[in-house]
């Protein structure tokens, strides 16, 4: 029974340990998205500052509108793309959850291109964050002297936000193969159906007592590596995706309206709403789009 049990104790001290690293990646990963939307975020706030030329049309926007739209619709693209990031985490497809958060519009452009994609499609507004910052870089937005190398910065930051999704993808279409969970779990339950029988002889009528700690402990650890730790984007315990997508976009609308500091847009905006660009929280009863 002692050579059971400490080899039981081994191999499943050795899948906690290898189901936890996954899920501590996992972790880090999504901590480090959050990271660099924010970093990105931050330098629209810094640099996309500059009024752009007048238009000649009569009716044109004027060139602090354009500026502000322009901010605005950067920021917004950042968090559409994160959003659809932590729904390829759920393996879902909602749109309309988007919509309702106001990080895309309804029968827009986007919205059509959307839909007809097949993958996970964060890479795709991503490509778009690129292609508009240079738009804008053109139009006279950026200081001219900084414009290509804030440009880059956007493509690197956002090229290593993709790749850290697509890291948290691999971990979470490769898990611990089922085999080794089967055979653990025949393993552990073997062992605690036998420990009684195995503890009579030392501890007598103690072991009745002793008997279920020792089985809790041995197959909660079990439970813990198989359901809990496994795969926490599905789990009710795992990461609560809302309340960091809300963080997050209520972190970069806050740099887009403060950073630079104008006291006149300040009061032309007013305060900052509770939630971020209408964002009303994740619905409880998600739509396949």
């Amino acid at each position: 029974m002692n050579y059971l049990t400490g080899f039981v104790t081994f191999i499943l001290g050795f899948f906690n340990s290898t189901v936890f690293y996954r899920w501590w990646k996992m972790r880090s990963l999504c901590g480090q998205m959050v990271q660099t939307c924010q970093n990105v975020a931050m330098q629209v706030a810094v640099f996309v500052v500059e009024e752009p030329p007048p238009l000649p049309e009569a009716d044109a926007e004027p060139p602090a509108k354009r500026l502000q739209r322009a901010r605005s619709e950067l920021i917004r693209l950042l968090g559409l793309a994160q959003a659809l990031a932590l729904q390829a985490c759920h393996r879902e497809r909602d749109l309309d959850s988007l919509i309702d958060q106001g990080l895309l519009e309804r029968d827009s452009e986007e919205h059509r291109a959307l839909l007809d994609m097949l993958g996970p499609r964060y890479n795709e507004v991503w490509a778009w964050f690129i292609f508009k910052a240079y738009e804008y870089a053109d139009e006279g937005m950026m200081d001219s002297k900084v414009a290509q190398s804030v440009c880059y910065m956007f493509r690197w930051s956002l090229c290593n936000s993709s790749n850290h999704v697509e890291d948290l993808m691999m971990h979470l279409n490769q898990p611990v193969p089922l085999a080794y969970c089967h055979l653990l779990e025949l393993m552990v339950t073997t062992y605690v159906l036998i420990l009684p029988m195995g503890l009579v002889p030392s501890l007598l009528w103690v072991a009745i007592f002793i008997s279920p700690m020792v089985a809790l402990f041995f197959y909660g650890f079990f439970k813990l590596g198989s359901c809990m730790l496994m795969d926490p984007f599905q789990q009710d315990s795992g990461f609560d995706s809302p309340a960091l997508l809300s963080a997050t976009l209520l972190t970069m609308e806050s740099l887009e309206r403060h950073v630079p500091i104008d006291k006149e847009r300040a009061r032309i905006l007013g305060p900052l709403p509770p939630t971020p660009m209408g964002f009303k929280g994740a619905p409880q009863d998600r739509k396949s789009t």
